[in-house]
């Protein structure tokens, strides 16, 4: 996450079907891919924060 003069790196591993230290889910795609959904992050990073003004951008690519 960049911010002024500093970018910080959030860590966390999957632990059965949830993240860790967030307990954001894993989900399953049709093939059994697991992949985390932008909007559960985006839900976490904001209530963590209590920021609902926070801007959000996925930096995924394909």
């Amino acid at each position: 996450m960049p911010t002024q003069e500093a970018y910080y790196i959030f860590l966390d591993f999957p632990k059965e079907e949830a993240l860790r230290e967030t307990c954001i889910p894993i989900r399953r795609d049709k093939k059994g891919n697991r992949y985390l959904e932008d909007k559960d992050v985006i839900s976490f990073l904001k209530t963590q924060l209590e920021r609902k003004d926070l801007t959000v951008c996925s930096y995924w690519t394909i």
